[in-house]
C-alpha cells in the first residue's frame, strides 16, 4: 500500500533531539483498552496534508480503531514516520491520546510500498528501533507491511523475525500482524516463504493480513464487480496456507476501497458489505481494514486522497464497522447438520459471480452432478425440483421424500469438491408448497425442513403456470420467506421467473411487488428465458443469445420498479430448441450471454435449464467461465 509521502508533512522543530534510549532493555508498562477479538481498523495515511484526525472520525462513525501508516527508516537507519519525521517530534501523539480517551486504540504499521522498512537497513539495533516506537506510542499491536522488493530480501526477513522474537519477550501480550500481497488464489510463493521464515526463527505471527487489491486482469478478470468475491477467495486460500505454519493464526483482510492502482479494479461499497458479511460468519477472521480512511469520501480527487467513485463520506467505514460491533461469531441457529462437512447457512460463502447449472433431478435423463463436477469442473448446482406430495410435504418431484440418501450423497460429494448446491422449489410440474399450505408459519416450517435436511444456504423459487396466477399463495410464500430471513439472515433467496424480450410476465412482477411489501430481501431475480413456452416468438434475424440478453435487461428495469433494493439479476436460458422457435441455443449464443453478464454490473448469477439437455456440453463449457 502506498502512503502519500510526496505530500506536505508536518514541520519539524529545529532543535529536536532523540530522547528515547535505544539500548534500554526493560519494557515500559503499557496500559490501554484490550483489543476485541474482532477489530475493524482502517489504515490512515498520517503523512497526508492536512493531517487526518482519527479522533474526530471515531466520534462521527463510532469506529474506535485505526492502523497508522507507515514507520520506515530515515537516512540514518532510525525509526521515523515515512523516513522523514523522527520519533522525537512526538508526531501524531495528540490524536492517539484523544482516540484512547474515547475507548479506542491504534495499530502502527511498519514498512509499506515506499521507503525502507527498518529490517532492510538495520542489523545491530533493530530490536531497539522497534522498541522505541512501541514505547513512544504505548503500542500493544504492531503491523509489518511487507511488499515490493522487501518480499525478496531473505536476510531482512530473517532479521525482522529474530528481532520480533525479542520484542515478544519484552512485551508478551503484544499482537503482531504481517501484511502481505495476495492473489485471489492466496499468498504468493514469496509470502508463504516469509511466514515459513518467521516460524523457523521462532516467531509466532498472530494475524496474517492480506492486501486484497491490485491483482491484475489475469488472476482477476472481473475487477469491476467481483472484488468482494476475490477478497473472500484470497482470505480462504491464505488461511489454508498459513494455518499449517501457525496453527492459531487468524486472518485480516485489507482491500483498497474504490478505484485500485490496477486499471479496471474497483472495490465498491457493495463489495465491502459482502466482505463484512463473510467476515462476521467466519471464526478465523480477526481483522478488517482498508486503504485508506483518508480516501473514504465522495469528493473526486487524486487517487491517494480519494476513492474516485461516487459515495458518501465514510460509506466504507460504515459498511465494515459491524464486523467489530459483532459480539461473537455469527452462527445461524439451526439443528446439527445431517451431512458431515455440511454447508450450514452462513458458513459457505457463495462467490460474487455464480454459475450453477440447473438439473432436473427427477427427470429420466437427469445429469449426474458428480460426473459434471469431475469432467467439466463446475462445482455449484441448482437442484430441482421440490414440490408438494399428496400429503402437502416437501418431496422431489412429488415422489421422493426428504432427505433421500441419493441426494445426500450427491450433495456431499459436491461439497467435497469445494462447491455447494442451491435447491429449487416449484418448477414446471407439480405444486410448489405455498399452493397447498395456506398458513405462513406452517409453510415456513416446511421450508426449514428442506434447509435442515441438506444444510442449504440458498433457496430458489421457480414459479411458472398456476403458481404465478395464485396471488394468495404468492403472498403466503413471501410471508414465510420473511420469517426464514429473520431467523437466518445469511439465507439467500432467488426468484426464477419467466421473461420474454419485453420483460417479466405481469404475474411475475406481482411476485416481486409482494416480496417488497412483505419485507423480503430478494438476492437474485433470475430471468427464465423460454419464449415459446409463454407464446412469444423470435424474429427471423434474432438469435437466442441476443433474445436472452434483451429479456434480462427488460426484466431488470421492471424489478427496479417494484421497490426492491440490493437485488441482482440472474440469467437462465432454457436451451432446448423448441423453446426458441426451433433455433438451437448453442455455444455462440452462450458466448453472447457470457460476455453480456461479465460486462453488466447488475448480473451476478448464471444458469441454464437444464443440464439434462446439454448432451455435448456445448453450453456448459462456455457459461462455466462466468464463475471463474
Amino acid at each position: 500500500m502506498t502512503a502519500g509521502f510526496s505530500r506536505a508533512i508536518p514541520v519539524l522543530d529545529s532543535d529536536f533531539t532523540e530522547d528515547i534510549s535505544l539500548v534500554q532493555t526493560e519494557a515500559r508498562t503499557v496500559t490501554s483498552t484490550p483489543w476485541p477479538s474482532r477489530v475493524f481498523a482502517p489504515y490512515c495515511d498520517v503523512l497526508l496534508w492536512p493531517t487526518f484526525d482519527i479522533s474526530s472520525t471515531a466520534a462521527a462513525v463510532k469506529n474506535k480503531h485505526f492502523t497508522l501508516a507507515f514507520i520506515t527508516a530515515d537516512g540514518g537507519g532510525k525509526a521515523s514516520w515515512g523516513g522523514m519525521v523522527p520519533l522525537a517530534q512526538n508526531f501524531y501523539s495528540q490524536y492517539i491520546s484523544q482516540l484512547r480517551q474515547l475507548g479506542g486504540d491504534v495499530i502502527v504499521s511498519f514498512g509499506g510500498a515506499n521507503g525502507q522498512e527498518l529490517a532492510l537497513v538495520s542489523s545491530n539495533n533493530l530490536v531497539a528501533e522497534y522498541k522505541s516506537v512501541i514505547d513512544m506510542y504505548s503500542l500493544t499491536y504492531v503491523d509489518f507491511d511487507i511488499e515490493g522488493g522487501a518480499l525478496f530480501n531473505s536476510a531482512a526477513n530473517t532479521r525482522r523475525a529474530q528481532a520480533l522474537v525479542q520484542i515478544k519477550k519484552l512485551y508478551p501480550n503484544i499482537k503482531i500482524s504481517y501484511t502481505l500481497p495476495v492473489l485471489p488464489s492466496g499468498l504468493t510463493a514469496e509470502g508463504v516463504a516469509i511466514l515459513s521464515n518467521a516460524a523457523a526463527n521462532g516467531l509466532v505471527i498472530d494475524v496474517v493480513n492480506i492486501m486484497a487489491m491490485d491483482y491484475g486482469s489475469g488472476p482477476a478478470p472481473n475487477g469491476a464487480t467481483g472484488m468482494g468475491g476475490y477478497a473472500i477467495s484470497a482470505a480462504k486460500a491464505t488461511y489454508a496456507q498459513a494455518k499449517p505454519i501457525f496453527p492459531s493464526v487468524t486472518i485480516g483482510v485489507t482491500p483498497m476501497i474504490g478505484v485500485n492502482d490496477v486499471q479496471g479494479e474497483v472495490f465498491r461499497v457493495e463489495d465491502a458489505a459482502q466482505l463484512t458479511q463473510f467476515a462476521q460468519s467466519t471464526s478465523w477472521i480477526s481483522l478488517l481494514s482498508f486503504w485508506s480512511i483518508n480516501r473514504d469520501h465522495g469528493v473526486i480527487g487524486p487517487l491517494f486522497a480519494s476513492s474516485r467513485i461516487q459515495q458518501s463520506k465514510y460509506d466504507f467505514a460504515t459498511a465494515m464497522l459491524p464486523f467489530e460491533l459483532s459480539a461473537s461469531v455469527a452462527k445461524t441457529p439451526v439443528p446439527a447438520p445431517k451431512l458431515p462437512l455440511a454447508n450450514i447457512p452462513g458458513l459457505y460463502n457463495w462467490p460474487s459471480t455464480v454459475f450453477a447449472p440447473t438439473i432436473d433431478t427427477t427427470a429420466a435423463n437427469a445429469a449426474n452432478i458428480v460426473t459434471m463436477a469431475t469432467t467439466v469442473g463446475t462445482n455449484m448446482y441448482n437442484l430441482g425440483y421440490i414440490v408438494a406430495d399428496a400429503n402437502a410435504n416437501p418431496s422431489w418431484g412429488g415422489a421422493h421424500g426428504l432427505p433421500e440418501s441419493w441426494y445426500l450423497s450427491q450433495i456431499q460429494q459436491v461439497r467435497n469438491f469445494g462447491g455447494d448446491v442451491m435447491v429449487s422449489l416449484g418448477g414446471p410440474n407439480g405444486q410448489e408448497l405455498a399452493q397447498v399450505i395456506t398458513n405462513p408459519s406452517q409453510l415456513k416450517n416446511q421450508y426449514q425442513n428442506i434447509i435442515d435436511s441438506y444444510s442449504i444456504s440458498w433457496l430458489d423459487f421457480y414459479l411458472d403456470g398456476a403458481a404465478l396466477t395464485n396471488q394468495a399463495s404468492i403472498d403466503t410464500r413471501n410471508a414465510a420467506i420473511r420469517g426464514l430471513q429473520v431467523a437466518m439472515p445469511n439465507l439467500k433467496i432467488t426468484y426464477t421467473l419467466p421473461a420474454t424480450a419485453s420483460g417479466l410476465l405481469d404475474n411475475a412482477v406481482y411476485v416481486l411487488t409482494s416480496a417488497y411489501n412483505a419485507g423480503v430481501r430478494v438476492d437474485v431475480v433470475n430471468a427464465l428465458v423460454a419464449p415459446a413456452s409463454v407464446g412469444a416468438t423470435l424474429a427471423s434475424d434474432t438469435t437466442p443469445g441476443a433474445y436472452t440478453t434483451a429479456a434480462v435487461q427488460a426484466a431488470y428495469a421492471q424489478a427496479q420498479g417494484t421497490g426492491l433494493l440490493y437485488f441482482k439479476m440472474g440469467i437462465t436460458p432454457v436451451i432446448a430448441s423448441q423453446n426458441f422457435g426451433g433455433k438451437t441455443f448453442g455455444s455462440s449464443d452462450a458466448n453472447v450471454v457470457l460476455q453480456f453478464a461479465r460486462s453488466t454490473s447488475y448480473v451476478t448469477y448464471m444458469s441454464y435449464s437444464t443440464a439434462n439437455t446439454d448432451s455435448e456440453s456445448q453450453v456448459v463449457n462456455v457459461l462455466r467461465r462466468y464463475g471463474v
